[in-house]
């Protein structure tokens, strides 16, 4: 579908109830190679957008990371994990404190928990612990000697075993050591995140065509009783790959420009947009 086609169709399933009543004699074919040329050019979009945002993070993470790591890992401080337990050297609990930088940063975007002041704290002698006696830590991440406890994106925890974690050494020695070898691939991070926010968008909108196997019903409802046209099951689906259009942008719009998400809203414009473009009278309309 060429672009300008595209844009004229884009611009024809948000409003006009015309464009809707050539559709009826049009294939469903015609119909699923639109939404996928649509939602493809939602998924670069999308994927610009986030990954101009989210790449510079990324690669701050990583260039200011490491070296805080090595920087602040506890002298003389090892760690074996063996058998799904982990044990220290050291008496009590260690700690690598977060990086100034990142700290500052990341609690001004809103991204980090104020309370945080620790990126990693060690402490062996605790076991799986709950989410209040975790806070007390003010850490990202926590080893105790059965588990590795982290936060979450929702602020909970989870909470990862140890129990089939390979037996390693860990010291400040170790740690270089991995840390130059991940080095080569550290490039590789931006064109890889960009990669999976844009599969990831475009498996996003395109599971919509499995929504709109339920939307079509209400779809057909809204033609067959209410605009009175003589359509089927397939074509109310066929309506609905094109009635998805408005809602598509509006929902995008939102999450970009304000990160909100409205419940039912998608379902709510989809229907609007069927029942104003579904305005039309014809008399014989094939299914």
């Amino acid at each position: 579908m060429p672009k300008e086609k595209l844009l004229d169709v884009i611009r024809g399933s948000v409003y006009s109830p015309d464009f809707y009543k050539t559709l009826l004699s049009k294939p469903l074919s015609w119909s699923i190679k639109y939404f996928f040329s649509f939602t493809l050019v939602l998924a670069v979009i999308s994927t610009a957008i986030f990954g101009w945002r989210l790449v510079p993070t990324v690669n701050s993470y990583i260039n200011n990371i490491a070296p805080a790591v090595l920087k602040y890992y506890p002298e003389g401080l090892e760690v074996v994990i063996k058998d799904g337990e982990a044990t220290s050297n050291v008496v009590g609990s260690s700690s690598i404190p977060f990086p100034p930088e990142l700290l500052s940063s990341q609690i001004k975007s809103g991204d980090l928990n104020p309370d945080f002041k620790y990126l990693l704290v060690i402490n062996t002698n605790a076991k799986l612990i709950d989410w209040k006696e975790f806070q007390n830590y003010k850490t990202l991440a926590l080893l105790t000697k059965d588990a590795l406890v982290f936060t979450d994106k929702n602020g909970g925890i989870r909470i990862q075993p140890l129990k089939g974690v390979p037996n390693t050494t860990i010291n400040k020695k170790e740690v270089a050591a991995m840390l130059e070898g991940i080095k080569p691939f550290v490039k590789f991070a931006a064109p890889i995140l960009v990669l999976f926010i844009f599969l990831g968008a475009y498996s996003v909108l395109s599971f919509r065509l499995i929504y709109l196997f339920i939307a079509a019903l209400l779809i057909w409802l809204i033609a067959k009783k209410f605009r009175k046209l003589d359509v089927g099951y397939k074509k109310a689906y066929q309506i609905g790959l094109h009635a998805i259009t408005a809602a598509f942008l509006l929902e995008m719009c939102l999450q970009i420009f304000f990160g909100v998400r409205i419940p039912y809203l998608f379902t709510i414009v989809t229907l609007l947009a069927a029942w104003f473009n579904l305005d039309f009278k014809k008399e014989e309309s094939p299914s």
